[in-house]
């Protein structure tokens, strides 16, 4: 009784719908109604929707209030505020799609911009959610929005408040995740961690990111890692110049045969560990342009690019760099490498560092210098076409290419 007494307020009070769904229990929703939308008049304003506040945790689709244009400035994107947790709203397939059409969504409430996202869901089970998420540190701000619901097919990102800065681990182990679109709505302006962002959206097999902007972000670890069916990735339109950390970025992408990275600006990154490991489909790898200057961790940085007939890094400034163990474990196409500007002063690890490099018949290491070195355990195991004659260095790596023939 006292439950349904509940129900009659809010239906009378905040004009919500008795029927609710929940998607994520971890979310602990406010569910909301879906309006139908008009679609056939109200001055030009067709395909149009108002979201409004109703109450402090639910959202209210109104059809009768239409103010949504067809711009696409994300300065303009206003929004009504308040405190509150994940919202979901189950829609139609029509309403769905009119969600998801790119276009400005102004919210009827207008306050200064803070942190949400308004999303819309396309589930394996065929439903379809509308979403509004606002909760300043964790769920926005901390992100994780879509960490392990593994119901998602498709994920539409329809627009955000300027004061989003963290999106990290958003799409965290979505495994079904097929589809997400990011319209020019999306503001990333603000942004500074994009770490395991796509980590494990191994269905993911493309990604439109030209409208993301980069300018502020520091921290891109582990962001496409394991997403194992993407075939190209452009990120021409990347500003990287603030980014200091790039580790994994790019590992396990084993399906990955072309990464247009021309623009990267590395100068501020100080660790490469494992960008590209197992990115077993690449034939070749252009970071000619690449300063590495600051870097001093580049451990198993190309590890398992097995395809990898092609490897541009005779520019590489390593000065810095004290890790380089497994650095090219596993190119086993590689058949030449120019190593000559690099600068092994301070590298005490070289263990593995060319283990597996079963193609390469000539090796110049002239200019290495080894006397930091520690450990060379298994340098040179398995390059199988590499002779004593042809591997030019000093005494401590030709008695540790001795050491790995004998294994």
């Amino acid at each position: 009784m006292i439950l349904y007494l509940f129900k009659l307020i809010l239906i009378l009070v905040f004009n919500i719908g008795i029927n609710t769904y929940y998607i994520n229990s971890e979310c602990k929703c406010c569910c909301c109604e879906s309006k139908q939308t008009d679609t056939g008049s109200g001055g030009g304003k067709s395909n149009s929707i108002v979201i409004e506040v109703v109450n402090n945790n639910s959202i209210n689709i109104d059809s009768k209030n239409l103010e949504l244009s067809s711009e696409n400035k994300p300065g303009d994107i206003v929004h009504a505020s308040f405190t509150g947790r994940t919202t979901f709203c189950e829609l139609d397939e029509d309403n769905y799609n009119l969600f998801t059409t790119n276009r400005k969504i102004k919210f009827k409430n207008k306050t200064a911009e803070n942190t949400f996202i308004l999303f819309a869901v396309k589930t394996t089970s065929e439903k379809y959610y509308l979403g509004y998420c606002d909760d300043g540190n964790s769920t926005v701000s901390n992100c994780g929005l879509f960490y392990k619901i593994v119901t998602n097919v498709e994920i539409k990102i329809l627009c955000n408040g300027g004061g989003l800065n963290n999106i990290g681990s958003m799409f965290y182990e979505n495994i079904n995740l097929e589809n997400i679109v990011f319209t020019n709505c999306f503001n990333t302006s603000n942004v500074k961690s994009m770490h395991f962002m796509f980590f494990d959206c191994s269905k993911l097999a493309n990604l439109d990111l030209s409208n993301f902007n980069t300018n502020n972000v520091k921290n891109m670890y582990g962001m496409f890692s394991g997403c194992s069916s993407l075939t190209e990735l452009n990120l021409s339109n990347f500003n990287t110049n603030n980014v200091t950390t790039m580790s994994g970025m790019f590992s396990r992408c084993s399906s990955l045969k072309e990464l247009n990275i021309p623009n990267f600006n590395t100068n501020n990154v100080t660790t490469m560990s494992s960008m590209f490991y197992r990115c077993s489909s690449l034939t070749e790898l252009n970071l000619s342009k690449f300063k590495t200057n600051k870097v001093t961790n580049m451990h198993n940085m190309f590890a398992g690019c097995s395809s990898l007939t092609n490897l541009k890094i005779s520019n590489f400034d390593t000065k810095n760099v004290t890790d380089m163990s497994g650095m090219f474990y596993g190119c086993s196409s590689l058949n030449e490498l120019d190593l000559s500007n690099f600068n092994t002063n301070n590298v005490t690890n070289m263990s593995c560092m060319f283990n597996g490099c079963s193609s390469l018949k000539n090796l110049n290491l002239s200019n290495f210098n080894t006397s930091k070195v520690t450990n060379m355990t298994f340098i040179f195991l398995n390059c199988t076409a590499l002779k004593a004659e042809n591997l030019i260095g000093d005494k401590k790596i030709k008695d540790a290419f001795k050491a790995s023939v004998k294994l």
